[in-house]
């Protein structure tokens, strides 16, 4: 029902009105009281001047119910729609129409609190299913558009831009459930084993990362660990893929810069290794053609010029003694912090800090 029609002038209401009970001034019904229409349908509530006017309940002969405000014979104000299949709104209308604050509630569970405009959810407001799907945030013509966050059942969840209700502009993905990866893996199997969740954050176009952002895989706890790993690409995606130059940064502290194509490395790439050492690398689709020299994986050992700003060959011959006598531990502990997250892991596991 987009409007409720009544009579707008107060002669007119003998023409429509059946039968009347109720306050008159004059012969124009006036005060409370109850008016059945020709059509079937019946009003009971206040009347000013033959028009209906204040507070009323409206039962129109398909079952629909309104219960508010009336200006004038149109619905305007505060009121409560109710259908016969139980669906109910309750809050401002406008000529009828849901307009301004208000509460859609369906028979199916589905609940919309916020902003409307002629009947249409508009401006700021929450949708909740009852699978725990819900969005919150901005509205254009009924559909997300603007900033909001959505939460999946899985508990995976987004938040950032809107278009037309598909994830468009800026925003970040989390996904706690592989499942719901926008990209599907080799070995799906072995990525629900390792990975904790999924990450991305950056430019979206039609519910896809496109353009540049920054794509995180969290794995789980090694054995022996308090803490997770942590690999991330930082570039250009197309489509949801890695496509164009980008970085990837892997969780032992390795570097690797270059092209990828529909998202597998391709061509020429720099790869700067734990210990310092750069090698120009060369991929063909995604399989590394090019030999890697056993100093790639050299211990790296600072000079006395790198701590101090001054060349000592004594000093050199002191800090290699103090690496070579300690290296087991310093082994251990490099595999220990190689392995921390930059976020604190969702098992509740210690923070860096209480280390330090």
């Amino acid at each position: 029902m987009t409007e409720a029609f009544f009579p707008f002038e107060p002669e007119l209401a003998r023409l429509v009105i059946t039968s009347y009970d109720g306050d008159q001034n004059e012969e124009l019904y006036h005060g409370r009281g109850r008016a059945e229409f020709r059509n079937g349908d019946v009003y009971e509530g206040d009347f000013d001047n033959g028009l209906l006017h204040g507070k009323g309940k409206f039962i129109w002969t398909d079952g629909l119910v309104y219960q508010g405000n009336f200006i004038d014979n149109i619905i305007n104000g505060k009121g409560k729609y109710t259908w016969p299949d139980g669906s109910e709104y309750s809050g401002t209308l406008v000529k009828g129409l849901r307009d301004g604050l208000g509460t859609l509630k369906l028979p199916t569970g589905v609940v919309y609190s916020g902003e409307w405009r002629q009947s249409l959810r508009h401006g700021k407001g929450k949708l909740d299913h009852p699978n725990h799907l819900s969005y919150e945030g901005d509205w254009f013509e009924d559909l997300p558009t603007g900033f909001g966050r959505m939460t999946y059942p899985s508990g995976n969840y987004y938040v950032g831009e809107w278009k037309n209700g598909t994830k468009e502009g800026q925003g970040k993905m989390v996904w706690t459930s592989i499942n719901q990866c926008f990209h599907r893996a080799k070995s799906l199997s072995l990525i629900r084993r390792k990975l904790h969740f999924l990450e991305y954050e950056g430019s979206w176009l039609q519910g896809q990362p496109h353009g540049r952002g920054c794509y995180t895989w969290i794995q789980q706890r090694i054995e022996g660990s308090q803490y997770v790993c942590r690999n991330s690409y930082v570039g250009e995606f197309q489509h949801g893929r890695r496509h164009g130059n980008g970085t990837f940064f892997f969780a032992e502290g390795s570097v690797l810069e270059g092209n990828w194509a529909n998202n597998i490395k391709h061509g020429k790439h720099i790869m700067t290794f734990p210990n310092g050492i750069q090698r120009e690398l060369e991929f063909v689709n995604d399989r590394l053609i090019t030999p890697i020299d056993k100093n790639c994986y050299a211990t790296y050992v600072p000079k006395f010029e790198d701590l101090h700003g001054e060349e000592n060959d004594f000093g050199n011959q002191q800090i290699t003694n103090a690496i070579l006598q300690n290296m087991s531990l310093l082994r251990r502990t490099y595999n220990f912090y190689s392995k921390l997250a930059m976020k604190v892991a969702t098992d509740n596991v210690y923070s860096l800090r209480r280390f330090q």
